[in-house]
């Protein structure tokens, strides 16, 4: 019997921890924040011969990617009331994503705020190579860092999420995720990427030269 590859497992499990952060007393500095946050076009694998299935669900090559004028709307609100508590709002369609990137999140941060969050993905369809399901993942993540003060980096806040991604196992389901082993991972800087590059080929030079890694 083969194994699945692609296992179902409850939204906010940490698949891969990969990050080692503490800080006590951890406060939020705001009470409410919005931010837009742009959905996403895969240019290349940087590492195309690292493409394929591992055991941990990171998708290794790492990959250019380029931000487009499409954005994912994240309102998110302290509430008053117990730690813990989230509310999800009605018109928020993707609420498994939206649980999994808070746990996620407020794990790793070693808080547990109480949060009213609104998505809205309406400027884009999902599930058309826009990078959606990630996206929504990261800007809830990204919004509660925010909410925080930016503790963690962008970068390892990237990585952290993109070795945890998950993809929804069917509308109706509102608490588990399907495991996959795509998302855009960032499994080595971008210093330790451009050194293994071969920089005399025009493509990689091009990239490096912008600035892209």
């Amino acid at each position: 019997m083969s194994k699945n590859r692609f296992p179902i497992y409850p939204a906010a499990k940490v698949l891969n921890p990969l990050y080692s952060f503490k800080c006590e007393d951890l406060k939020p500095i705001l009470n409410e924040i919005s931010v837009q946050y742009p959905y996403r076009l895969d240019a290349m694998a940087i590492n195309p011969a690292a493409v394929a299935y591992n055991e941990d669900l990171v998708f290794n090559p790492g990959e250019v990617t380029i931000s487009i004028n499409k954005f994912i709307k994240t309102n998110l609100s302290l509430l008053d009331s117990e730690k813990g508590v989230l509310v999800i709002s009605k018109r928020t369609r993707r609420k498994v994503l939206v649980k999994h990137a808070y746990y996620l999140i407020t794990k790793l941060l070693g808080v547990s705020p109480s949060l009213s969050i609104d998505v809205d993905d309406s400027d884009v369809l999902k599930h058309c190579g826009f990078g959606s399901s990630s996206c929504i993942i990261s800007s809830v993540a990204a919004s509660i860092n925010e909410l925080y003060g930016n503790p963690i980096p962008a970068l390892d806040l990237i990585k952290y999420l993109a070795s945890n991604h998950g993809e929804e196992v069917c509308d109706s389901n509102e608490n588990e995720l399907k495991a996959v082993n795509t998302a855009i991972s960032v499994a080595k800087t971008p210093v330790e990427l451009v050194e293994e590059l071969d920089l005399t080929k025009p493509v990689y030079a091009r990239l490096c030269r912008n600035g892209l890694v």
